[in-house]
């Protein structure tokens, strides 16, 4: 890591913040009518240039700093990983999800993606607590494994790399081009559409 990476990462993640504050104002609210200015193009390819040009390190992934955890994903995300770097990711829904981890023995994460809730919620079990996680697609998966390895959690989580559904089988997967949470088996979920695959699912 160069010299400059460090300050290039806190200038973005603070104009990230500010956009993100400007965004939740009553007076953007307003003359947007509810709306987010994030749906407006420019305002949402500013923010993503911002992301890339601070946060990412590589071309192809972006580590974080996440609620005390290093978090890894693909840099080319466009919702999760911005959010994840600037620390505000589904933030009432983790903080829920950790003090509901904290009283628990079991947890399962369908769907777990990069990992975000598997190593928040495993990070909080109390000893002798176990997070199984479900994710079948080979990217997600790839940086879920590296994200519990990274936090030592690998002794509290269950990885299987399959899809859940009603039945055992084998289900194609849509990829999205945007994001890696909008992998989808309905195609019209994925927005940009990036191919598909067949992938192992369990009930």
């Amino acid at each position: 890591m160069t010299t400059s990476e460090p300050l290039r990462k806190k200038a973005a993640v603070t104009v990230m913040r500010a956009a993100r504050a400007a965004n939740r104002s009553k007076l953007a609210r307003t003359l947007l009518r509810g709306r987010s200015v994030r749906r407006l193009p420019l305002v949402n390819r500013l923010y993503h240039t911002v992301f890339r040009l601070g946060a990412t390190t590589s071309g192809r992934d972006v580590e974080a700093r996440y609620r005390g955890l290093t978090l890894t994903g693909p840099a080319w995300d466009a919702t999760i990983m911005p959010s994840v770097s600037a620390g505000y990711y589904e933030e009432f829904e983790v903080t829920l999800f950790e003090r509901l981890a904290a009283t628990s023995r079991t947890i399962l994460d369908v769907g777990a993606n990069i990992g975000v809730y598997a190593c928040t919620g495993a990070a909080h079990l109390p000893p002798g607590g176990t997070l199984i996680a479900y994710e079948p697609v080979p990217e997600n998966l790839t940086h879920l494994r590296r994200n519990i390895d990274h936090n030592d959690l690998t002794a509290r989580v269950t990885v299987e790399p399959l899809a859940v559904g009603a039945a055992p089988g084998r289900l194609t997967v849509h990829l999205s081009g945007e994001q890696s949470g909008k992998h989808s088996a309905a195609p019209a979920n994925v927005g940009t559409p990036a191919g598909s695959l067949t992938i192992p699912m369990t009930s």
